[in-house]
């Protein structure tokens, strides 16, 4: 039968430490970071999430940014949103609130679902439930029914999954998400071109000739890595991210867009423009001086990229768009220039 499905967008943050709290300098500023569009060897967990259930046969796609909804919004949501979907054919919904990455079976939830003969189920692991349903597109009972309460009335069945789940609370889980996909632990796998054993480059980045690479290393589309800069131990540069010249990054992820100054030590962090959670020493901050650290690009080009890798996707400030499936294959490896090539770049 046919399946469509509905991601809810989570803006909560992740680049801050556990228990962060604010540090002289930070003033009023609220950390950067929501989990959905965070990138990761060259796709969001948007992305990734999309580009699975369209793989599992997933038919339409509906998109919603949660910090849209308002509180009567909310609750009409699910109701309405189930009735949209019965309309256009379709007699189950996957409802996904996109704040952790979970590797769920599809095809065994939705099998466990109609053996139990409930109108609503829930995916959980071994340490607690997800934000991870099933619904009859056309309960018995669609009262009651909210983001925060899914219920026709009675207790939802639970179907315990086995497979890799990383509820990406801090900045630390995000690199935990990181050096698994590395590892081979999960099933996220770099884009662009494995140039060597474990150091993979994508479509348009630069590497100078005195840089080194120690895998495992992701380098990203359009990104840069200067002279005499280091990137080792698992690290991820993403895309139109800059090294510059004598930089060490260790055990470190720079998200999208970020620029990385001139003969520092960055090791075991997480960097967003001119924010950086410190996961050694347990701290966030906001640094000022974009000498040390900040953007490549204005915010505007920075919020342009999410929709780039799905065709029909709109950047997350959209209410609701849908996806249709994809009519190509989005795994394409792009050419990469060869590493230590000559110049100055």
């Amino acid at each position: 039968m046919p399946v469509s499905a509905i991601l809810v967008v989570d803006n909560r943050s992740i680049l801050k430490a556990s228990g962060d709290e604010l540090v002289p300098g930070d003033g009023e500023q609220a950390p950067a970071g929501p989990v959905a569009p965070l990138e990761i060897f060259g796709q969001s967990i948007v992305e990734r999430t999309v580009n699975r259930l369209h793989s599992t046969g997933v038919k339409m796609v509906s998109v919603v940014n949660e910090a849209a909804l308002s509180s009567t919004a909310g609750l009409r949501f699910i109701p309405e949103s189930l009735m949209k979907h019965a309309q256009k054919g379709f007699d189950k919904v996957l409802l996904i609130r996109v704040g952790a990455y979970a590797e769920v079976n599809l095809v065994e939830f939705l099998q466990f679902h109609r053996e139990m003969g409930v109108a609503v189920t829930r995916a959980c692991d071994a340490h607690g439930p997800l934000d991870f349903w099933v619904l009859d597109a056309l309960p018995k009972k669609q009262y009651g029914m909210s983001l925060d309460s899914l219920s026709d009335g009675h207790t939802p069945a639970g179907y315990l999954t086995k497979t890799y789940v990383n509820r990406l609370t801090d900045a630390r889980d995000f690199r935990r998400l990181v050096v698994d996909a590395f590892l081979g632990r999960c099933a996220i796998r770099p884009s662009g071109r494995e140039i060597r054993p474990g150091v993979w480059v994508d479509k348009s980045a630069r590497v100078h000739r005195t840089a080194r690479i120690v895998a495992p290393v992701y380098i990203g589309q359009d990104a840069r890595v200067r002279a005499s800069a280091l990137v080792t131990r698992c690290s991820n540069v993403e895309r139109k991210c800059l090294v510059d010249y004598g930089t060490a990054v260790e055990d470190s992820s720079i998200l999208p867009f970020t620029y990385v100054g001139r003969a520092l030590d960055l090791t075991h962090a997480v960097v967003d423009g001119k924010r950086l959670v410190n996961l050694s020493r347990n701290v966030s901050v906001t640094i000022e001086d974009p000498k040390i650290m900040g953007t490549t690009a204005s915010d505007r080009q920075r919020f342009r990229y999410a929709g780039q890798t799905v065709e029909s996707m709109a950047p997350l400030g959209y209410g609701e768009i849908q996806l249709e499936p994809v009519t190509h294959a989005s795994a394409k490896q792009h050419p990469a220039l060869p590493l230590f090539s000559k110049g100055e770049v």
